[in-house]
């Protein structure tokens, strides 16, 4: 009854976003949906047009479960056509051509070697014809004095040689297909130079054209001011969200000590300025003919706030949130934050319904979700009438809430829990308020009188350092977080499942109810020890890595890999392509590492027996390494599989086979 009354938004947008992930696992229901809504469509307006004359008690239940049907559907046909790669003029299924003219639809990025942008797809063409067509790809510029001058809304022409982006090859290693999929993007190019040529036209959109513009006039004013890197960069991330000048090692603390978000402008920052812009125009205290004025100045300068950001989903639902209620207060309407939350998910989804799998965009929801409904007992838990404890309650209050609904997605996607987040939020957040209304005025006085902004430079950089060294120092306490976490995706929902249901426990006090959190525990625990106890499996994984090799033997729960010098040596190999592999198969504390030239020496190693002449024997199969093949070969071998690492040339293959007899080629 109280979603009913006070949530109605509550029962779109769940219809809506079933709708959205069901197109993601049947994208070729387009037209059995186009059906159902037409149908579903004529009936509500049939019945609704009915009842107005006649109440019949169960007509209104069909008309209102078919309503909803009616929004799932809609969820559907939205997500279908939202996504390119589904329409006929998608270049890709298009007849493939010499040349493509594209325009440049975000800003580009300086990357060691490449100039990196999007690009939208306008038109198709060779010596014969010309192709208009729609898509988005991810291009990868050449980097030199030309490149370096592309700008966004530039149109060029390009050499079509367009490949879809792959699929991850390693197991649980990033995937870059889907990350891109979410984006609209399904192809990328590395464009060399005199591969393509500038129209020198410029077809910029005026909103992203101007969001862009300020942030590089940002950038400049930032590095005149603040001469250290790694200070520019946190500032930069705080006060409108360029994270290009981060540096890794101080971005690694703040995710470890729970303290990551303020690094991504949010709700966080959306709040402390509304609450900056009502207290100077004294929104609480304005007479009526002078609360419309100061309210629109307040969606301006939010609005304002979204541009320099580049609409960030965060920064854009916060927004929208505090604009319902800025409205709903001048029209003297009484709003439900709930039912906001709702309305801003809707607006959010319906512009982009792969918002969905955007993990900052979840973690934003939830967040806003746990403070709204958590808060308020947590604070009620420690009353007092302390100013200055009052203070520290509420932001200890607000810290717990927060993370009692997002930590099982901290666990599912970053592996991590940090255990002293409240105590890093309270000495981080509040700082983080002065670093951003000094960052306002930094910015408006670096404008129009340097000197000040000099001054406010340096006060930024003294709280900067001072939160980073906190932050750092918490990181080194013993056992401040816990990392290299795995849970499976039936796990998160079991966890959600059980803070759902027990939270209702708690707040109905039921004394029955508690066999749903029992059964979740219950639950959990059996997933975990089938996922821990793996008892007889053996497996040989082969990584793919461009001229290298890298392959592990696996026996329960323990694994050795044997990897070739240009892995063993790279720390960013085991970053990017083992740790992930370790972490989400719980290997990560049983696992060894060994150079491939222990296969030139007779061993009995962990799990597997060399024989000094490049053969391995695991789960009673032979293997054979062939990268020093030359070095000990002089007779014929006849083994399971055939390793091929570093060496792949045409004439490696050939000598190989006449020498090794394999019943399978792994390279």
């Amino acid at each position: 009854m109280y979603v009913q009354r006070h949530i109605p938004l509550l029962k779109i947008l769940i219809p809506f976003i079933g709708g959205i992930l069901l197109c993601s696992f049947f994208p070729n229901l387009n037209l059995q949906f186009g059906l159902l809504f037409g149908i579903l469509l004529f009936f509500v307006v049939i019945g609704h047009y009915y009842l107005k004359k006649q109440i019949n008690s169960k007509l209104q239940l069909v008309v209102s479960l078919s309503l909803l049907f009616l929004v799932f559907s809609l969820g559907y046909l939205i997500s279908y056509y939202k996504t390119p790669i589904n329409s006929t003029m998608h270049f890709s299924k298009l007849d493939h051509s010499a040349n493509a003219l594209v325009k440049i639809v975000s800003n580009p990025s300086l990357k060691p070697k490449s100039v990196s942008c999007e690009v939208k797809y306008l038109a198709l063409w060779d010596s014969t014809r010309k192709q208009n067509c729609i898509g988005k790809a991810q291009l990868y510029f050449q980097k030199d004095s030309l490149s370096q001058r592309l700008k966004y809304g530039d149109l060029i022409v390009v050499n079509n040689e367009i490949k879809p982006i792959a699929a991850p090859e390693n197991p649980h290693q990033f995937d870059f297909q889907k990350f891109y999929a979410s984006k609209g993007i399904y192809h990328s190019s590395y464009v060399k130079p005199f591969s393509w040529i500038s129209s020198n036209t410029n077809k910029a959109n005026w909103i992203y054209k101007a969001s862009y513009i300020i942030q590089d006039k940002l950038k400049v004013k930032f590095k005149r001011h603040f001469k250290d890197e790694n200070i520019r960069g946190v500032a930069e991330a705080i006060v409108f969200g360029y994270k290009g000048e981060l540096d890794d090692n101080w971005l690694e603390a703040f995710s470890k000590t729970g303290t990551i978000h303020v690094l991504a402008v949010s709700g966080l920052h959306v709040g402390i300025i509304y609450i900056l812009i009502a207290f100077l125009l004294g929104l609480s205290k304005s007479r009526r003919k002078y609360i419309a004025l100061k309210t629109f100045t307040v969606l301006l300068v939010l609005f304002v706030y979204c541009l320099i950001t580049g609409f960030s989903p965060s920064v854009s639902r916060a927004s929208l949130m505090f604009g319902l209620v800025l409205l709903a207060n001048l029209w003297q309407r009484q709003s439900n934050i709930y039912n906001t939350l709702c309305f801003a998910a809707l607006v959010l989804l319906v512009i982009n319904p792969s918002n969905i799998y955007n993990v900052g965009f979840q973690f934003s929801f939830l967040a806003v979700l746990g403070i709204v409904f958590y808060k308020d007992y947590f604070r009620k838990a420690l009353p007092t009438s302390n100013f200055v404890l009052k203070k520290i309650v509420v932001l200890g209050a607000v810290s717990v809430a927060a993370q009692i609904a997002t930590f099982p997605l901290g666990l599912y996607y970053f592996h991590q829990y940090p255990n002293l987040f409240i105590f890093s939020n309270l000495i981080v957040i509040p700082c983080i308020g002065i670093i951003l209304y000094a960052g306002i005025f930094f910015v408006l006085f670096s404008f129009v009188f340097p000197p000040v902004a000099g001054l406010l430079a340096k006060l930024i950089s003294a709280y900067i350092q001072f939160i980073s060294s906190a932050v750092l120092s918490i990181q080194e306490v013993p056992y401040a977080f816990f990392e290299d976490i795995h849970i499976s995706f039936e796990q998160l929902m079991l966890v959600y499942l059980f803070i759902i249901s027990l939270t209702f426990d708690l707040v109905k006090r039921n004394k029955y109810s508690f066999v749903i959190p029992i059964l979740c525990c219950i639950l959990f625990l059996w997933s975990d020890y089938s996922i821990e106890n793996q008892k007889g499996k053996k497996e040989v994984i082969y990584f793919n890595i461009p001229n290298e090799l890298l392959v592990g033997f696996r026996e329960n729960d323990s694994i050795l890999f044997l990897a070739s010098k240009g892995v063993y040596e790279k720390h960013n190999n085991f970053n990017y392509i083992l740790r992930p592999y370790l972490v989400n198969e719980r290997l990560i504390n049983n696992y060894d590492i060994l150079p491939l030239e222990v296969t030139r020496l007779k061993s009995d190693l962990k799990l597997v027996t060399t024989y000094g002449n490049g053969s391995i024997w695991f789960n009673n199969k032979s293997y054979l390494a062939a990268d020093y093949l030359e070095d000990y070969i002089t007779d014929s071998l006849a083994v399971k599989s055939l390793i091929i690492g570093q060496k792949k040339s045409p004439q490696f293959y050939k000598a190989i086979k006449r020498i090794v007899q394999a019943d399978a080629v792994i390279n």
